[in-house]
Parts: structure tokens; sequence; C-alpha cells
């Protein structure tokens, strides 16, 4: 449908909770077709919008601006919601075997491996002790006499906390 459309939608509804908003004067429904045009809005959104406007007490009768704010800011946080979803970590497919040097390290990585110096030179994490596997500063993580290539996050995290902690 049409921006108009879509507009004449909106200030039906706002009129529906507000008596004050004037839905069948085609000079507003064209402003607001105009300014709603230019954000490209779904009419769920925008009709959203509304709803959650007069879901609470208000001195005045909404705006053109308040629609198209709300309707943007829940468009957005149905985005990250999606978004978020797509960053969830794999899921292992097979197990590896005990004892095989594997290391399912941050729950999916095989990190098992010679340490690559600079992962433990961020922070310098390698100056801390690590909270998860229990490396001595100076030493890489790991178990079962294997080295990680990498720190573990919380040795990481530990280690920004204390940067973070001493500019």
């Amino acid at each position: 449908m049409s921006a108009a459309a879509d507009a004449a939608m909106v200030l039906g509804r706002a009129s529906a909770f507000d008596p004050r908003v004037r839905q069948d004067d085609p000079v507003i429904t064209a402003a607001w077709a105009e300014a709603i045009a230019r954000h490209n809005l779904d009419r769920a959104y925008l009709l959203n919008a509304v709803t959650d406007y007069y879901s609470e007490p208000r001195e005045r009768s909404i705006g053109v601006g308040d629609v198209i704010r709300m309707a943007r800011d829940a468009r957005q946080r149905d985005a990250m919601v999606d978004n978020t979803s797509a960053l969830a970590p794999p899921v292992l497919v097979e197990t590896l075997p005990p004892g095989s040097g594997a290391s399912t390290h941050m729950g999916v990585v095989n990190a098992a491996g010679a340490p690559i110096e600079a992962a433990y030179r961020v922070d310098d994490a390698i100056d801390i002790p690590c909270p998860d596997c229990r490396s001595d500063p100076g030493v890489t993580c790991g178990c079962d006499d294997y080295d990680y290539r990498i720190p573990c996050v919380a040795r990481l995290a530990a280690a920004h906390k204390m940067r973070k902690a001493c500019r």
C-alpha cells in the first residue's frame, strides 16, 4: 500500500485513542504520508507506535515525529534481536575424543596447539593468573599437558578489566 494509505490508517488509529487527532483532513494526511514515506516503515510498526504512545496518559496528541521515532526504535530492536540469534555460538557436531589433545576451549573452538604469542599479549593477559584453567602468570592457558593457542575468555576479561582500572 501507499504512504498515504498508511498515514490514513495511522491517523485513524490515533483518532480512536484521542479525539483531538484529526483523521479526515487531507492536508494533514498528505503531510504525514510525506514524512512517513521517507523512512520505509512497515505499517505494523506505525500502528504499534500509536498504540504504544497511548498506552499511558499523555498531555498532548501524538505527532508524526512521535510515530516515526517509536516505529524506527521498534524496527531497530527487532533487527537487533534477529542479529543476536545469528551470533549464537555454533553447536559441536561430534564430541572430541578424550586424551586427543583437542580442546573445546571457549565451548566450541579447538584451541589446542602452539600458543599464539600476540593473543596472550592482548591487555597483557599473560601477566595475570587464569581464573578458568588456573594457569600461573607467564604460563599459557591449557589443560591435560596441552597448551591453548589463545587465552581463556576469563583471562582476557580479567586482563581487560585490570587495564581499564589502571587508566
